[in-house]
């Protein structure tokens, strides 16, 4: 009679190891880059409530849920991060960032996320300097 080995939160099948390999076990999510959702939180600087808001605004996030708990891998930090970045450093709305998400290729880039450089301004540094500049104009 064969049977079916009993399976960790991945997939992956368990094996017996010894108590004292018990610290270095390689099932533990954390040590395989997965984190739970406090420790992904305080990774992001941000409260547990807005990343469970975030599964719900964004369809490409969906975190590992193992015994009501909520893991998330290296593609789920990559594409949090870029969520944070559109949303909290580039002025975006939710829907706005939604639409971004919705275009080819998004999900892919948010794997391995370029750094937000100082290549073009953001939208609103480009308006204040259209306004100061209409403002000088009127004031002379």
């Amino acid at each position: 009679m064969s049977s079916t080995p009993e399976l960790d939160l991945f997939g992956e099948p368990i094996t017996a190891t010894p108590a004292s390999a018990n610290s270095t076990n390689s099932n533990q999510p954390s040590e395989r880059g997965y984190k739970a959702i406090s420790a992904a939180a305080k990774e992001l600087d941000v409260a547990t409530h807005v990343l469970r808001f975030w599964e719900s605004k964004f369809p490409q996030l969906q975190p590992i849920k193992k015994s009501g708990r909520r893991y998330y891998g290296p593609e789920h930090m990559a594409l949090l991060k870029r969520i944070k970045t559109l949303l909290h450093e580039q002025g975006y709305t939710i829907k706005g960032v939604q639409g971004v998400l919705k275009k080819p290729g998004v999900v892919k880039e948010a794997k391995a996320p370029t750094p937000v450089a100082a290549a073009e301004p953001l939208p609103l540094d480009k308006w204040r300097k259209d306004l100061e500049q209409a403002r000088k104009l009127l004031s002379d």
